[in-house]
């Protein structure tokens, strides 16, 4: 049942990072931008890696320290974007620094971090349950 549930997260992780991925940061929150424009919820659901991991969570009756990483991690990065949209698209404060660095092109693999991180840490966690 873990590796179903690890490739499960595999599958998903790779189908939100094909789904934000873009040639700078600056692309990928104007994206995420476009469905935070039209609700928020939208927006959240469309992380899926996060989503899922809750259902495995809930599925397993698991909660560990790697699961706890996974969530903060994600967490993390959903209120960190919240606020780039906030500051670049909905306030319009556009900071040199910051925009020079959400302007610096992104390298491919950059996207795939999570497709191998999550993963690692949803098997870490559920191996360590079982």
């Amino acid at each position: 049942m873990i590796w179903e549930l690890v490739a499960g997260s595999i599958v998903v992780e790779i189908f939100e990072a094909y789904w934000h991925k873009s040639s700078t940061l600056m692309g990928s929150l104007a994206k995420d931008y476009h469905l935070y424009r039209k609700s928020v919820f939208i927006f959240l659901f469309t992380h899926f890696g996060f989503l899922y991991t809750i259902y495995v969570s809930l599925l397993t009756d698991v909660l560990n320290w790697a699961i706890f990483i996974i969530f903060l991690l994600k967490i993390l990065d959903i209120f960190t974007k919240i606020y780039f949209i906030q500051e670049l698209f909905v306030k319009q404060r556009r900071e040199k620094q910051i925009l020079s660095m959400l302007e610096t092109p992104t390298p491919a693999w950059y996207y795939m971090i999570s497709v191998i991180l999550y993963p690692y840490l949803l098997y870490l966690g559920l191996s360590d349950a079982y």
